[in-house]
C-alpha cells in the first residue's frame, strides 16, 4: 500500500538492497549499500558495456581465455623453473625429494596461489590495494611487492645469462674455447684435455682425471695440475 501511495504522488518507491547477491565480508560492513545489479545492466563511470574495447576502462580484461592462461603461465613457470628444479631434484634425492615437494604443492602453494587469483579477479586491483577487505592483513600486500622486487634481481641475472649465451651461440667460436684471449693467462692450455682422453680418462670437475688400469683393476686419480687452467675456468672466474 506504502508503494502504491508513493507512485501516485509522483515519488519513488522505497529502495531495498537484495544483500543475497553481495559477497560475505561485504554483508558484514555496517553501511547502506545500493542494490546489487549485473555487469550489463547498469553503465558505471569505469566500465565499458558497448560491447567495443576493455569492459574495465581502468585495468583493463583479457581479451580471450587464451591470454589468461598464459599469463597465468607465464607468472607460475619461468626459465627459473626449467633451469632449477632438475638440479634440486638430483640435489635432494631425486624421486624422494617429490614426495614433500608435491605433498607442500597441495596442500599450501596451490591453495594460495588460488585465493590470490580469485582476490586478483574480483577486486581488479592490486596486491597492496586488495587488503582493503581486511585492513588488518595489508602487511602481506606490502611483503608480496618486496619479495616480488628481490625475484626481480634474481631472475633478471638468470635472464642475463641466457642472453648472454644466446648471443654467443651465434658466433664462429665461443669466448672460452680457445686461449687466445687477454684474460687467458700463461697456465691457461688445451692440451691437458687431449692428454686425459689419451689415457681413457673421465675429466673432474675440479681438476683431477679419473684413469682405470686393467693390470691393477683399480682406480687411480691422476692431478694434472694444468687441468685447473682450461679457458672456460679462467673466463668464468
Amino acid at each position: 500500500m506504502e508503494e502504491h501511495e508513493n507512485l501516485r504522488n509522483g515519488q519513488k518507491p522505497p529502495h531495498h538492497v537484495d544483500m543475497s547477491l553481495y559477497p560475505p565480508f561485504i554483508k558484514q560492513l555496517d553501511a547502506k549499500l545500493p542494490d546489487y545489479q549485473r555487469e550489463g545492466d547498469i553503465e558505471y563511470p569505469f566500465e565499458e558495456i558497448s560491447g567495443v574495447g576493455d569492459e574495465n576502462r581502468i585495468r583493463g580484461n583479457w581479451g580471450n581465455k587464451s591470454d589468461y592462461l598464459l599469463a597465468v603461465i607465464g607468472f607460475t613457470a619461468g626459465v627459473g623453473s626449467f633451469w632449477k628444479f632438475p638440479f634440486l631434484v638430483f640435489q635432494h634425492g631425486g624421486a624422494a625429494f617429490l614426495v614433500p615437494y608435491l605433498t607442500m604443492l597441495c596442500l599450501a602453494a596451490l591453495p594460495m596461489f588460488f585465493t590470490e587469483m580469485v582476490l586478483g579477479q574480483f577486486s581488479s586491483t592490486a596486491a597492496i590495494s586488495v587488503w582493503k577487505v581486511v585492513p588488518l592483513l595489508k602487511g602481506i600486500g606490502f611483503a608480496q611487492v618486496t619479495v616480488s622486487g628481490f625475484f626481480a634481481v634474481f631472475f633478471n641475472i638468470i635472464s642475463a645469462w641466457t642472453l648472454f649465451y644466446l648471443i654467443n651461440s651465434f658466433s664462429f667460436s665461443i669466448p672460452w674455447s680457445n686461449c687466445a684471449n687477454s684474460w687467458s693467462g700463461e697456465n691457461c692450455t688445451l692440451g691437458t684435455r687431449i692428454q686425459c682422453r689419451e689415457l681413457n680418462g673421465t675429466l673432474l670437475v675440479n681438476g683431477s682425471c679419473i684413469v682405470e688400469y686393467d693390470y691393477s683393476n683399480e682406480t687411480t686419480v691422476i692431478p694434472l695440475h694444468d687441468l685447473n687452467s682450461i679457458p672456460s675456468l679462467k673466463y668464468f672466474q
